[in-house]
């Protein structure tokens, strides 16, 4: 059954190929796991090719990069050329150009995103409440931050978001002049 056009969803396609190879792997004949892995190896490496040759001719012919960066933010598209490594932008501009997403969608919530390193497979941001009132939006945030990187850095092995509620307000001191304390008109006598 062949599909053609933007119907595709990821997940399902990948949930199908999942239940055949489960199906597949339960054949009595030790012969066909064997070759179903093997076909599907053939199959990605043939497609993993064709998408490099896809590259390189973007490269070629896209002066602008324009190209590849409509190719790397495809939704279909860019999962599949992270799987052959081939995606047009580097990892850490992946991760500071999704951090940079949610840093502009937590300014309206009243949260500050930064990002604080990202290294050995292990990304560090930082989320902080403006405000008292803002402390809700943290989770929503770092949510968004999470499943952002995870989509757009698969390789990253550990996200680590420091959530920190707003700095507490600073105490109201009343001061009031010394003339009007009691006994302060005979003390400046």
């Amino acid at each position: 059954m062949a599909h053609h056009g933007d119907d595709h969803d990821p997940a399902a396609v990948s949930a199908r190929i999942e239940s055949l190879l489960h199906e597949l792997g339960a054949c009595q004949d030790p012969a066909v796991p064997a070759r179903t892995r093997e076909l599907i190896q053939l199959l990605a490496d043939l497609y993993g090719a064709g998408l490099g040759r896809v590259v390189a001719l973007a490269r070629e012919h896209s002066r602008s990069g324009e190209l590849l960066d409509i190719l790397g933010d495809d939704p279909l598209v860019g999962p599949l050329l992270l799987l052959h490594d081939l995606h047009p932008r580097p990892l850490e501009a992946r991760v500071t150009r999704c951090v940079g997403r949610v840093r502009t969608l937590a300014a309206m919530r009243g949260v500050t995103v930064s990002l604080d390193s990202q290294e050995h497979g292990c990304v560090r941001i930082r989320v902080r409440a403006v405000s008292h009132a803002c402390t809700g939006a943290l989770a929503e945030m770092a949510q968004a931050l999470e499943s952002g990187i995870a989509a757009a850095a698969p390789e990253i092995e550990r996200i680590e978001i420091e959530r920190l509620d707003a700095a507490p307000e600073p105490a109201l001191i009343q001061i009031t002049r010394a003339a009007s304390l009691p006994g302060a008109a005979a003390r400046e006598r």
